[in-house]
Protein backbone atom coordinates (compact mmCIF):
# COMPACT_ATOMS: atom_id res chain seq x y z
CA UNK A 1 0.00 0.00 0.00
CA UNK A 2 1.37 3.37 -1.01
CA UNK A 3 1.28 6.59 0.95
CA UNK A 4 -1.89 8.64 0.96
CA UNK A 5 -1.58 11.78 -1.14
CA UNK A 6 -3.91 14.46 0.25
CA UNK A 7 -5.90 16.83 -1.89
CA UNK A 8 -4.91 20.46 -1.72
CA UNK A 9 -6.90 22.30 0.95
CA UNK A 10 -7.66 25.20 -1.41
CA UNK A 11 -9.33 22.76 -3.82
CA UNK A 12 -11.59 21.45 -1.04
CA UNK A 13 -12.59 24.99 -0.02
CA UNK A 14 -13.45 25.99 -3.60
CA UNK A 15 -15.52 22.86 -4.14
CA UNK A 16 -17.37 23.44 -0.87
CA UNK A 17 -18.17 27.05 -1.77
CA UNK A 18 -19.43 26.01 -5.20
CA UNK A 19 -21.59 23.36 -3.59
CA UNK A 20 -23.01 25.77 -0.99
CA UNK A 21 -23.86 28.31 -3.72
CA UNK A 22 -25.80 25.72 -5.71
CA UNK A 23 -27.48 23.74 -2.98
CA UNK A 24 -30.75 25.72 -2.61
CA UNK A 25 -31.34 26.00 -6.37
CA UNK A 26 -30.52 22.32 -6.79
CA UNK A 27 -32.96 21.25 -4.08
CA UNK A 28 -35.75 23.33 -5.65
CA UNK A 29 -35.19 21.88 -9.14
CA UNK A 30 -34.96 18.35 -7.72
CA UNK A 31 -38.47 18.64 -6.26
CA UNK A 32 -39.86 20.30 -9.38
CA UNK A 33 -38.50 17.62 -11.71
CA UNK A 34 -39.67 14.76 -9.49
CA UNK A 35 -43.16 16.27 -9.30
CA UNK A 36 -43.16 16.87 -13.03
CA UNK A 37 -42.14 13.27 -13.81
CA UNK A 38 -44.87 12.09 -11.44
CA UNK A 39 -47.45 14.22 -13.30
CA UNK A 40 -46.30 12.78 -16.64
CA UNK A 41 -46.72 9.25 -15.30
CA UNK A 42 -50.08 9.98 -13.67
CA UNK A 43 -52.43 12.62 -15.18
CA UNK A 44 -54.18 12.90 -11.81
CA UNK A 45 -51.03 14.39 -10.28
CA UNK A 46 -50.78 18.17 -10.19
CA UNK A 47 -48.19 19.99 -12.29
CA UNK A 48 -45.76 21.85 -9.99
CA UNK A 49 -45.13 25.58 -10.01
CA UNK A 50 -41.66 26.92 -10.71
CA UNK A 51 -40.04 30.36 -10.88
CA UNK A 52 -38.40 30.59 -14.29
CA UNK A 53 -36.26 33.71 -13.79
CA UNK A 54 -35.45 36.56 -16.13
CA UNK A 55 -33.25 34.57 -18.51
CA UNK A 56 -36.23 32.68 -19.95
CA UNK A 57 -37.54 33.80 -23.37
CA UNK A 58 -41.08 35.14 -23.67
CA UNK A 59 -42.91 35.59 -26.96
CA UNK A 60 -44.95 38.61 -28.05
CA UNK A 61 -47.83 37.36 -25.87
CA UNK A 62 -45.62 37.20 -22.80
CA UNK A 63 -45.62 33.40 -22.86
CA UNK A 64 -42.74 31.06 -22.07
CA UNK A 65 -42.10 27.96 -24.19
CA UNK A 66 -41.12 24.60 -22.73
CA UNK A 67 -40.39 21.14 -24.10
CA UNK A 68 -40.84 17.81 -22.31
CA UNK A 69 -38.87 14.84 -23.65
CA UNK A 70 -40.42 11.68 -22.21
CA UNK A 71 -38.56 8.40 -22.49
CA UNK A 72 -39.00 4.75 -21.66
CA UNK A 73 -36.21 2.17 -21.97
CA UNK A 74 -37.10 1.26 -25.55
CA UNK A 75 -37.46 3.62 -28.51
CA UNK A 76 -36.89 7.29 -29.22
CA UNK A 77 -38.36 9.81 -26.81
CA UNK A 78 -41.72 11.44 -27.20
CA UNK A 79 -41.31 15.23 -27.35
CA UNK A 80 -44.14 17.63 -26.57
CA UNK A 81 -44.15 21.36 -26.01
CA UNK A 82 -46.37 23.92 -24.36
CA UNK A 83 -46.68 27.67 -23.98
CA UNK A 84 -48.11 29.74 -21.16
CA UNK A 85 -47.68 32.87 -19.11
CA UNK A 86 -46.34 30.68 -16.29
CA UNK A 87 -44.31 27.51 -16.10
CA UNK A 88 -47.27 25.65 -14.61
CA UNK A 89 -49.57 26.67 -17.46
CA UNK A 90 -47.03 25.76 -20.17
CA UNK A 91 -46.26 22.41 -18.50
CA UNK A 92 -49.97 21.61 -18.12
CA UNK A 93 -50.50 22.11 -21.86
CA UNK A 94 -47.50 19.94 -22.75
CA UNK A 95 -48.50 17.17 -20.32
CA UNK A 96 -52.15 17.26 -21.45
CA UNK A 97 -51.09 16.86 -25.09
CA UNK A 98 -48.89 13.91 -24.12
CA UNK A 99 -51.65 12.21 -22.10
CA UNK A 100 -54.16 12.56 -24.94
CA UNK A 101 -51.91 10.95 -27.55
CA UNK A 102 -49.40 8.54 -25.98
CA UNK A 103 -49.63 4.77 -26.03
CA UNK A 104 -50.92 3.35 -22.76
CA UNK A 105 -48.18 0.74 -22.84
CA UNK A 106 -45.46 3.39 -22.53
CA UNK A 107 -43.88 3.54 -19.08
CA UNK A 108 -41.92 6.82 -18.67
CA UNK A 109 -38.69 6.43 -16.73
CA UNK A 110 -36.71 9.49 -17.82
CA UNK A 111 -37.77 13.09 -18.30
CA UNK A 112 -35.94 16.04 -19.81
CA UNK A 113 -37.20 19.61 -19.44
CA UNK A 114 -36.09 22.33 -21.84
CA UNK A 115 -36.90 25.99 -21.17
CA UNK A 116 -36.43 28.21 -24.23
CA UNK A 117 -34.01 31.03 -23.41
CA UNK A 118 -33.58 32.77 -26.78
CA UNK A 119 -34.91 32.79 -30.35
CA UNK A 120 -33.09 34.20 -33.37
CA UNK A 121 -34.77 34.44 -36.80
CA UNK A 122 -32.56 33.60 -39.78
CA UNK A 123 -35.10 34.50 -42.51
CA UNK A 124 -36.38 32.53 -45.49
CA UNK A 125 -34.01 29.83 -46.72
CA UNK A 126 -34.33 27.43 -49.68
CA UNK A 127 -34.46 23.83 -48.47
CA UNK A 128 -32.14 22.22 -51.02
CA UNK A 129 -29.46 24.88 -51.38
CA UNK A 130 -29.32 26.48 -47.94
CA UNK A 131 -25.82 26.61 -46.43
CA UNK A 132 -26.69 26.57 -42.73
CA UNK A 133 -24.36 28.23 -40.24
CA UNK A 134 -25.56 26.04 -37.41
CA UNK A 135 -24.01 25.44 -33.98
CA UNK A 136 -24.39 21.77 -33.15
CA UNK A 137 -25.73 20.74 -29.74
CA UNK A 138 -26.58 24.39 -29.04
CA UNK A 139 -29.15 25.53 -31.62
CA UNK A 140 -32.62 24.09 -32.03
CA UNK A 141 -34.66 24.70 -35.18
CA UNK A 142 -38.06 26.37 -35.63
CA UNK A 143 -39.68 26.16 -39.07
CA UNK A 144 -42.13 28.84 -40.24
CA UNK A 145 -42.66 30.04 -36.69
CA UNK A 146 -44.48 26.79 -35.79
CA UNK A 147 -43.48 25.43 -32.39
CA UNK A 148 -45.07 22.14 -33.46
CA UNK A 149 -42.24 22.13 -36.01
CA UNK A 150 -39.50 23.02 -33.54
CA UNK A 151 -36.75 20.50 -32.91
CA UNK A 152 -34.39 20.48 -29.93
CA UNK A 153 -30.62 20.61 -30.55
CA UNK A 154 -30.28 16.97 -29.47
CA UNK A 155 -33.10 15.94 -31.83
CA UNK A 156 -31.41 17.69 -34.75
CA UNK A 157 -28.28 15.62 -34.10
CA UNK A 158 -29.97 12.35 -33.17
CA UNK A 159 -32.11 12.29 -36.31
CA UNK A 160 -29.37 13.68 -38.55
CA UNK A 161 -31.59 16.56 -39.67
CA UNK A 162 -28.66 18.62 -40.97
CA UNK A 163 -26.11 16.98 -43.23
CA UNK A 164 -23.42 18.86 -45.10
CA UNK A 165 -25.05 22.09 -43.85
CA UNK A 166 -28.36 21.23 -45.54
CA UNK A 167 -31.73 20.24 -44.07
CA UNK A 168 -32.86 16.62 -44.47
CA UNK A 169 -36.64 16.86 -44.52
CA UNK A 170 -37.27 13.11 -44.47
CA UNK A 171 -35.50 12.93 -41.10
CA UNK A 172 -37.59 15.79 -39.72
CA UNK A 173 -40.63 13.81 -40.83
CA UNK A 174 -39.52 10.89 -38.66
CA UNK A 175 -39.08 13.17 -35.66
CA UNK A 176 -42.58 14.58 -36.24
CA UNK A 177 -43.92 11.06 -35.76
CA UNK A 178 -42.54 11.04 -32.20
CA UNK A 179 -44.30 14.33 -31.56
CA UNK A 180 -47.76 13.01 -32.47
CA UNK A 181 -47.79 15.43 -35.41
CA UNK A 182 -48.59 13.13 -38.33
CA UNK A 183 -52.20 14.33 -38.21
CA UNK A 184 -51.02 17.93 -38.69
CA UNK A 185 -51.73 18.49 -42.41
CA UNK A 186 -50.07 21.90 -42.47
CA UNK A 187 -46.87 20.50 -40.95
CA UNK A 188 -46.81 17.47 -43.25
CA UNK A 189 -47.26 19.65 -46.33
CA UNK A 190 -44.45 21.89 -45.16
CA UNK A 191 -42.09 18.92 -44.66
CA UNK A 192 -42.87 17.32 -48.02
CA UNK A 193 -43.87 20.03 -50.50
CA UNK A 194 -42.53 23.45 -49.54
CA UNK A 195 -39.20 24.47 -51.07
CA UNK A 196 -38.50 27.27 -48.63
CA UNK A 197 -38.72 27.68 -44.87
CA UNK A 198 -38.63 30.63 -42.57
CA UNK A 199 -35.96 29.39 -40.22
CA UNK A 200 -35.24 30.43 -36.65
CA UNK A 201 -32.76 29.07 -34.12
CA UNK A 202 -33.55 28.73 -30.45
CA UNK A 203 -31.56 27.81 -27.36
CA UNK A 204 -32.65 26.24 -24.10
CA UNK A 205 -31.81 25.62 -20.49
CA UNK A 206 -32.20 21.88 -19.87
CA UNK A 207 -32.67 19.57 -16.87
CA UNK A 208 -32.85 15.79 -16.75
CA UNK A 209 -34.07 13.27 -14.19
CA UNK A 210 -33.37 9.55 -13.95
CA UNK A 211 -32.78 7.03 -11.18
CA UNK A 212 -29.52 8.77 -10.21
CA UNK A 213 -31.24 12.12 -9.59
CA UNK A 214 -31.73 15.49 -11.25
CA UNK A 215 -29.01 17.28 -13.15
CA UNK A 216 -28.67 20.38 -15.33
CA UNK A 217 -27.36 19.63 -18.81
CA UNK A 218 -24.81 21.54 -20.87
CA UNK A 219 -25.10 21.01 -24.63
CA UNK A 220 -27.06 17.84 -23.98
CA UNK A 221 -24.77 16.14 -21.46
CA UNK A 222 -24.19 16.23 -17.73
CA UNK A 223 -21.13 18.00 -16.39
CA UNK A 224 -19.07 16.83 -13.45
CA UNK A 225 -16.92 19.33 -11.56
CA UNK A 226 -15.08 16.66 -9.59
CA UNK A 227 -14.34 13.03 -10.38
CA UNK A 228 -15.39 10.54 -7.71
CA UNK A 229 -15.25 6.80 -7.25
CA UNK A 230 -19.05 6.63 -7.65
CA UNK A 231 -18.97 8.48 -10.97
CA UNK A 232 -16.32 6.09 -12.30
CA UNK A 233 -18.21 3.05 -11.04
CA UNK A 234 -21.28 4.19 -12.98
CA UNK A 235 -19.15 4.95 -16.08
CA UNK A 236 -17.76 1.39 -16.04
CA UNK A 237 -21.00 -0.42 -15.25
CA UNK A 238 -22.98 1.35 -17.96
CA UNK A 239 -21.09 -0.27 -20.88
CA UNK A 240 -20.83 -3.51 -18.90
CA UNK A 241 -24.61 -3.73 -18.71
CA UNK A 242 -25.39 -2.35 -22.16
CA UNK A 243 -22.81 -1.68 -24.89
CA UNK A 244 -20.62 -4.73 -24.28
CA UNK A 245 -23.72 -6.94 -24.02
CA UNK A 246 -25.08 -5.82 -27.38
CA UNK A 247 -22.02 -5.14 -29.55
CA UNK A 248 -20.91 -8.76 -30.16
CA UNK A 249 -22.78 -10.75 -32.83
CA UNK A 250 -23.37 -14.51 -32.80
CA UNK A 251 -20.09 -15.11 -34.67
CA UNK A 252 -18.09 -13.14 -32.09
CA UNK A 253 -17.46 -10.04 -34.22
CA UNK A 254 -17.90 -6.62 -32.65
CA UNK A 255 -20.10 -4.04 -34.27
CA UNK A 256 -17.08 -2.13 -35.50
CA UNK A 257 -18.58 1.27 -36.29
CA UNK A 258 -22.15 2.49 -35.82
CA UNK A 259 -23.96 5.75 -36.55
CA UNK A 260 -26.76 6.00 -33.97
CA UNK A 261 -28.52 8.85 -35.79
CA UNK A 262 -29.34 6.88 -38.93
CA UNK A 263 -28.81 3.39 -37.50
CA UNK A 264 -26.17 2.29 -40.01
CA UNK A 265 -23.09 0.13 -39.41
CA UNK A 266 -19.79 0.40 -41.30
CA UNK A 267 -18.68 -2.62 -43.32
CA UNK A 268 -14.98 -2.42 -42.52
CA UNK A 269 -13.25 -4.24 -39.68
CA UNK A 270 -9.99 -4.01 -37.75
CA UNK A 271 -8.79 -7.11 -35.93
CA UNK A 272 -6.31 -5.15 -33.78
CA UNK A 273 -9.17 -3.11 -32.37
CA UNK A 274 -11.10 -6.33 -31.85
CA UNK A 275 -8.28 -7.64 -29.65
CA UNK A 276 -8.08 -4.36 -27.74
CA UNK A 277 -11.83 -4.23 -27.16
CA UNK A 278 -11.79 -7.82 -25.90
CA UNK A 279 -9.06 -6.81 -23.44
CA UNK A 280 -11.23 -3.93 -22.16
CA UNK A 281 -14.18 -6.31 -21.74
CA UNK A 282 -12.02 -8.66 -19.69
CA UNK A 283 -10.77 -5.75 -17.59
CA UNK A 284 -14.41 -4.82 -16.96
CA UNK A 285 -15.19 -8.41 -15.98
CA UNK A 286 -12.25 -8.39 -13.57
CA UNK A 287 -13.57 -5.17 -12.03
CA UNK A 288 -17.25 -6.23 -11.87
CA UNK A 289 -17.55 -9.98 -12.55
CA UNK A 290 -20.71 -11.12 -14.31
CA UNK A 291 -21.13 -14.35 -16.26
CA UNK A 292 -23.23 -12.72 -19.00
CA UNK A 293 -20.32 -10.44 -19.77
CA UNK A 294 -17.86 -13.35 -19.81
CA UNK A 295 -20.15 -15.20 -22.21
CA UNK A 296 -19.96 -12.30 -24.67
CA UNK A 297 -16.20 -12.00 -24.14
CA UNK A 298 -15.70 -15.69 -24.92
CA UNK A 299 -17.59 -15.29 -28.19
CA UNK A 300 -15.26 -12.42 -29.13
CA UNK A 301 -12.26 -14.50 -27.98
CA UNK A 302 -13.19 -17.44 -30.21
CA UNK A 303 -13.55 -15.15 -33.22
CA UNK A 304 -10.10 -13.72 -32.51
CA UNK A 305 -8.61 -17.21 -32.24
CA UNK A 306 -10.11 -18.13 -35.60
CA UNK A 307 -7.64 -15.65 -37.12
CA UNK A 308 -4.57 -17.26 -35.50
CA UNK A 309 -2.81 -19.77 -37.76
CA UNK A 310 0.68 -21.34 -38.21
CA UNK A 311 3.09 -19.09 -40.09
CA UNK A 312 4.25 -22.02 -42.25
CA UNK A 313 3.46 -25.68 -42.86
CA UNK A 314 6.34 -26.82 -40.68
CA UNK A 315 5.30 -28.88 -37.68
CA UNK A 316 7.04 -26.56 -35.21
CA UNK A 317 5.90 -23.35 -36.91
CA UNK A 318 5.11 -20.35 -34.75
CA UNK A 319 1.57 -19.01 -34.85
CA UNK A 320 0.48 -15.52 -35.84
CA UNK A 321 -2.65 -13.42 -36.13
CA UNK A 322 -3.61 -13.08 -39.79
CA UNK A 323 -6.19 -10.72 -41.19
CA UNK A 324 -6.64 -10.00 -44.90
CA UNK A 325 -3.40 -11.89 -45.61
CA UNK A 326 -1.42 -9.57 -43.31
CA UNK A 327 0.52 -10.27 -40.11
CA UNK A 328 1.15 -7.26 -37.85
CA UNK A 329 3.44 -6.91 -34.86
CA UNK A 330 0.75 -4.91 -33.05
CA UNK A 331 -2.00 -7.39 -33.82
CA UNK A 332 0.06 -10.29 -32.53
CA UNK A 333 0.91 -8.27 -29.44
CA UNK A 334 -2.63 -7.22 -28.55
CA UNK A 335 -3.87 -10.78 -29.04
CA UNK A 336 -1.35 -11.97 -26.44
CA UNK A 337 -2.37 -9.09 -24.12
CA UNK A 338 -6.02 -10.15 -24.36
CA UNK A 339 -5.24 -13.86 -23.89
CA UNK A 340 -3.01 -13.11 -20.89
CA UNK A 341 -5.80 -11.09 -19.28
CA UNK A 342 -8.24 -13.95 -19.90
CA UNK A 343 -5.80 -16.39 -18.32
CA UNK A 344 -5.26 -14.10 -15.35
CA UNK A 345 -8.93 -13.42 -14.56
CA UNK A 346 -10.23 -16.96 -15.16
CA UNK A 347 -7.28 -19.16 -14.14
CA UNK A 348 -7.81 -21.08 -17.40
CA UNK A 349 -4.33 -21.85 -18.78
CA UNK A 350 -5.37 -23.59 -22.01
CA UNK A 351 -4.04 -20.75 -24.18
CA UNK A 352 -0.53 -20.65 -22.70
CA UNK A 353 1.01 -22.77 -25.52
CA UNK A 354 -0.61 -20.51 -28.11
CA UNK A 355 0.68 -17.35 -26.42
CA UNK A 356 4.19 -18.81 -26.23
CA UNK A 357 4.09 -19.62 -29.94
CA UNK A 358 2.91 -16.13 -30.89
CA UNK A 359 5.55 -14.56 -28.63
CA UNK A 360 8.25 -16.67 -30.32
CA UNK A 361 7.34 -15.02 -33.64
CA UNK A 362 7.87 -11.63 -31.98
CA UNK A 363 11.29 -12.73 -30.75
CA UNK A 364 12.18 -13.94 -34.27
CA UNK A 365 11.57 -10.41 -35.63
CA UNK A 366 14.11 -8.88 -33.24
CA UNK A 367 17.26 -7.64 -34.97
CA UNK A 368 20.79 -7.25 -33.62
CA UNK A 369 19.96 -3.76 -32.32
CA UNK A 370 17.14 -5.17 -30.20
CA UNK A 371 14.38 -3.72 -32.37
CA UNK A 372 11.32 -5.74 -33.38
CA UNK A 373 11.95 -4.89 -37.02
CA UNK A 374 8.99 -6.57 -38.76
CA UNK A 375 5.90 -4.48 -38.23
CA UNK A 376 3.87 -5.72 -41.18
CA UNK A 377 4.29 -8.84 -43.28
CA UNK A 378 2.30 -10.47 -46.07
CA UNK A 379 1.27 -13.90 -44.81
CA UNK A 380 1.04 -15.73 -48.16
CA UNK A 381 4.46 -14.66 -49.46
CA UNK A 382 6.40 -13.68 -46.35
CA UNK A 383 7.18 -10.30 -47.92
CA UNK A 384 8.03 -7.71 -45.24
CA UNK A 385 6.49 -4.28 -45.67
CA UNK A 386 8.54 -1.12 -45.01
CA UNK A 387 5.61 0.14 -42.90
CA UNK A 388 6.59 1.17 -39.37
CA UNK A 389 4.16 1.98 -36.56
CA UNK A 390 5.16 4.10 -33.57
CA UNK A 391 2.85 2.09 -31.34
CA UNK A 392 3.57 -1.53 -32.34
CA UNK A 393 6.80 -1.85 -30.31
CA UNK A 394 5.00 -0.80 -27.13
CA UNK A 395 2.18 -3.25 -27.85
CA UNK A 396 4.70 -6.05 -28.43
CA UNK A 397 6.59 -5.18 -25.24
CA UNK A 398 3.37 -5.15 -23.23
CA UNK A 399 2.50 -8.56 -24.67
CA UNK A 400 5.80 -9.95 -23.38
CA UNK A 401 5.48 -8.45 -19.89
CA UNK A 402 1.88 -9.66 -19.56
CA UNK A 403 2.84 -13.11 -20.83
CA UNK A 404 5.63 -13.18 -18.24
CA UNK A 405 3.02 -12.63 -15.50
CA UNK A 406 1.25 -15.89 -16.41
CA UNK A 407 4.30 -17.71 -17.86
CA UNK A 408 7.41 -16.50 -15.97
CA UNK A 409 10.14 -17.34 -18.47
CA UNK A 410 12.99 -14.85 -18.38
CA UNK A 411 13.40 -14.81 -22.16
CA UNK A 412 10.21 -12.77 -22.50
CA UNK A 413 11.63 -10.00 -20.33
CA UNK A 414 15.08 -10.32 -21.92
CA UNK A 415 13.61 -9.55 -25.34
CA UNK A 416 11.51 -6.77 -23.87
CA UNK A 417 14.57 -5.15 -22.32
CA UNK A 418 16.44 -5.21 -25.62
CA UNK A 419 13.55 -3.47 -27.36
CA UNK A 420 13.30 -0.91 -24.54
CA UNK A 421 17.02 -0.14 -24.81
CA UNK A 422 16.67 0.41 -28.55
CA UNK A 423 13.66 2.70 -28.16
CA UNK A 424 15.22 4.80 -25.40
CA UNK A 425 18.77 5.13 -26.71
CA UNK A 426 18.23 5.03 -30.47
CA UNK A 427 14.70 5.75 -31.68
CA UNK A 428 13.80 8.35 -29.04
CA UNK A 429 17.30 9.65 -28.34
CA UNK A 430 16.74 13.08 -29.94
CA UNK A 431 13.08 13.48 -28.99
CA UNK A 432 11.98 16.46 -26.91
CA UNK A 433 8.99 17.15 -24.71
CA UNK A 434 7.27 18.63 -27.76
CA UNK A 435 8.05 15.76 -30.15
CA UNK A 436 7.97 12.55 -28.07
CA UNK A 437 5.11 10.20 -28.94
CA UNK A 438 2.42 10.06 -26.25
CA UNK A 439 2.52 6.25 -26.31
CA UNK A 440 0.29 4.71 -23.66
CA UNK A 441 1.20 1.14 -24.70
CA UNK A 442 4.86 1.90 -24.08
CA UNK A 443 4.05 3.47 -20.71
CA UNK A 444 2.15 0.33 -19.70
CA UNK A 445 5.09 -1.83 -20.80
CA UNK A 446 7.81 0.28 -19.16
CA UNK A 447 5.88 0.30 -15.87
CA UNK A 448 5.59 -3.50 -16.02
CA UNK A 449 9.21 -3.96 -17.06
CA UNK A 450 10.54 -1.69 -14.32
CA UNK A 451 8.52 -3.55 -11.71
CA UNK A 452 10.16 -6.84 -12.73
CA UNK A 453 13.68 -5.76 -13.65
CA UNK A 454 14.23 -2.28 -12.25
CA UNK A 455 16.37 0.04 -14.36
CA UNK A 456 16.68 3.82 -14.14
CA UNK A 457 16.40 4.17 -17.92
CA UNK A 458 12.91 2.64 -17.92
CA UNK A 459 11.76 4.85 -15.06
CA UNK A 460 13.20 8.03 -16.53
CA UNK A 461 11.84 7.44 -20.03
CA UNK A 462 8.37 6.71 -18.71
CA UNK A 463 8.45 9.87 -16.58
CA UNK A 464 9.68 11.83 -19.63
CA UNK A 465 6.69 10.69 -21.70
CA UNK A 466 4.20 11.29 -18.86
CA UNK A 467 5.57 14.80 -18.24
CA UNK A 468 5.19 15.57 -21.94
CA UNK A 469 1.57 14.43 -21.78
CA UNK A 470 0.72 16.58 -18.75
CA UNK A 471 2.44 19.60 -20.33
CA UNK A 472 0.11 19.35 -23.34
CA UNK A 473 -3.13 19.30 -21.33
CA UNK A 474 -5.62 22.10 -21.86
CA UNK A 475 -6.69 23.96 -18.75
CA UNK A 476 -9.98 25.71 -18.15
CA UNK A 477 -9.47 29.37 -18.97
CA UNK A 478 -11.26 32.37 -20.39
CA UNK A 479 -11.61 32.38 -24.16
CA UNK A 480 -11.38 28.59 -24.48
CA UNK A 481 -14.47 26.44 -24.96
CA UNK A 482 -15.28 25.03 -21.49
CA UNK A 483 -15.87 21.57 -22.97
CA UNK A 484 -12.24 21.39 -24.14
CA UNK A 485 -10.78 21.61 -20.63
CA UNK A 486 -8.90 18.44 -19.69
CA UNK A 487 -8.21 17.40 -23.27
CA UNK A 488 -4.75 17.49 -24.78
CA UNK A 489 -3.33 19.45 -27.67
CA UNK A 490 -4.21 17.67 -30.92
CA UNK A 491 -5.29 18.56 -34.42
CA UNK A 492 -8.85 19.83 -34.73
CA UNK A 493 -11.62 19.37 -32.19
CA UNK A 494 -10.38 17.23 -29.26
CA UNK A 495 -11.50 13.62 -29.39
CA UNK A 496 -12.37 11.09 -26.73
CA UNK A 497 -9.96 8.30 -27.69
CA UNK A 498 -6.65 10.20 -28.00
CA UNK A 499 -7.50 11.74 -24.64
CA UNK A 500 -8.35 8.34 -23.15
CA UNK A 501 -5.07 6.84 -24.37
CA UNK A 502 -3.16 9.59 -22.61
CA UNK A 503 -5.24 9.02 -19.47
CA UNK A 504 -4.31 5.32 -19.63
CA UNK A 505 -0.65 6.22 -19.95
CA UNK A 506 -0.83 8.63 -17.03
CA UNK A 507 -2.39 5.90 -14.89
CA UNK A 508 0.56 3.59 -15.61
CA UNK A 509 3.05 6.41 -14.94
CA UNK A 510 1.27 7.29 -11.69
CA UNK A 511 1.67 3.73 -10.38
CA UNK A 512 5.30 3.67 -11.48
CA UNK A 513 6.00 6.96 -9.70
CA UNK A 514 4.31 5.74 -6.51
CA UNK A 515 6.34 2.54 -6.46
CA UNK A 516 9.49 4.66 -6.56
CA UNK A 517 8.45 7.09 -3.83
CA UNK A 518 7.81 9.97 -6.27
CA UNK A 519 4.58 11.00 -4.58
CA UNK A 520 4.46 14.58 -5.82
CA UNK A 521 5.02 13.45 -9.39
CA UNK A 522 2.38 10.76 -8.96
CA UNK A 523 -0.12 13.37 -7.77
CA UNK A 524 0.55 15.52 -10.85
CA UNK A 525 -0.07 12.56 -13.16
CA UNK A 526 -3.18 11.53 -11.23
CA UNK A 527 -4.71 15.01 -11.30
CA UNK A 528 -4.05 15.27 -15.06
CA UNK A 529 -5.63 11.84 -15.54
CA UNK A 530 -8.76 12.89 -13.66
CA UNK A 531 -9.07 16.09 -15.71
CA UNK A 532 -8.73 14.04 -18.88
CA UNK A 533 -11.47 11.66 -17.78
CA UNK A 534 -13.80 14.54 -16.90
CA UNK A 535 -13.38 15.64 -20.52
CA UNK A 536 -13.97 12.10 -21.79
CA UNK A 537 -17.16 11.64 -19.77
CA UNK A 538 -18.82 14.36 -21.85
CA UNK A 539 -18.81 11.86 -24.73
CA UNK A 540 -20.14 8.83 -22.89
CA UNK A 541 -23.70 8.09 -23.94
CA UNK A 542 -25.84 8.25 -20.82
CA UNK A 543 -29.64 7.97 -20.48
CA UNK A 544 -30.03 11.68 -21.24
CA UNK A 545 -27.96 11.42 -24.43
CA UNK A 546 -29.64 8.30 -25.86
CA UNK A 547 -33.19 9.62 -25.35
CA UNK A 548 -33.58 10.35 -29.06
CA UNK A 549 -31.95 7.14 -30.38
CA UNK A 550 -33.58 3.88 -31.42
CA UNK A 551 -31.15 1.21 -30.19
CA UNK A 552 -30.58 2.49 -26.67
CA UNK A 553 -29.10 -0.68 -25.20
CA UNK A 554 -26.33 -0.73 -27.78
CA UNK A 555 -25.55 2.96 -27.31
CA UNK A 556 -25.64 3.20 -23.52
CA UNK A 557 -22.16 3.40 -22.04
CA UNK A 558 -20.42 3.68 -25.41
CA UNK A 559 -18.28 6.70 -26.17
CA UNK A 560 -18.54 8.63 -29.40
CA UNK A 561 -15.62 9.98 -31.35
CA UNK A 562 -15.61 13.66 -30.40
CA UNK A 563 -17.71 16.56 -29.23
CA UNK A 564 -19.16 16.88 -32.74
CA UNK A 565 -18.90 13.34 -34.17
CA UNK A 566 -21.30 10.69 -32.86
CA UNK A 567 -19.68 7.69 -34.52
CA UNK A 568 -19.46 4.75 -32.12
CA UNK A 569 -16.44 2.55 -32.83
CA UNK A 570 -15.39 -0.33 -30.64
CA UNK A 571 -11.92 1.06 -29.87
CA UNK A 572 -13.39 4.41 -28.77
CA UNK A 573 -15.19 2.64 -25.94
CA UNK A 574 -12.25 0.28 -25.35
CA UNK A 575 -9.69 2.96 -24.49
CA UNK A 576 -12.08 5.10 -22.50
CA UNK A 577 -13.30 2.20 -20.37
CA UNK A 578 -9.70 1.07 -19.75
CA UNK A 579 -8.84 4.56 -18.53
CA UNK A 580 -11.92 4.62 -16.26
CA UNK A 581 -10.93 1.28 -14.72
CA UNK A 582 -7.33 2.37 -14.19
CA UNK A 583 -8.44 5.54 -12.40
CA UNK A 584 -11.06 3.64 -10.40
CA UNK A 585 -8.39 1.28 -9.05
CA UNK A 586 -6.06 4.19 -8.27
CA UNK A 587 -8.78 5.86 -6.22
CA UNK A 588 -9.37 2.68 -4.29
CA UNK A 589 -5.86 1.35 -3.87
CA UNK A 590 -3.45 4.26 -3.87
CA UNK A 591 -4.96 7.58 -2.98
CA UNK A 592 -8.02 7.09 -0.84
CA UNK A 593 -7.07 4.43 1.67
Amino acid sequence: MHAFIPRKKSCIVILKLEKDNRIFRRFTMEKTMRDLLGAVKDPAREIPRMKTGESIYRNQNGEIIIFLSISDKKGRSIVVNGTGTSFKQAAEKAAAFYHSHHSRSMQPVHLKLDLVTSVKTKGNLPVHTANLAYKRRTDGLVLNGMWEAAFLPEEVDAYGMIENKKLKRERMFRAAENRFQLHNTHLLKMLTVEDEFELAYFRTQAYFIDETGVMPLFRGHRVYRELTEGILRYAIKLPKNHYFMHSVNKDGRFLYSYDPAVGTAARGYNILRHAGTLYAMLETYECFPEEKLMKEAKKALHFLLSKVVPLSEKEDSVKVLVDKDIVKLGGNGLTIVALAKYTDVTGDEQYLPLMRSMAEWTLQTQDEKGNFSVHKQKFSTGEVSPFVSSYYPGEAMLALTRLYEVDPQEKWLDACEKQAEYLIHTRDKEETKETIEHDHWLLYALADLHEERGGEDYLNHALFIARAITASQREKREGVDPEWAGSFEMKGIPRSTPTACRSEGLGAACRLALRNGLNEEAEIFFEAMKKGILFQLQMQLRPESVMYYDYKDLCLGALHESLTSYELRNDYTQHNVSSFISCYYLMQEEFYQ
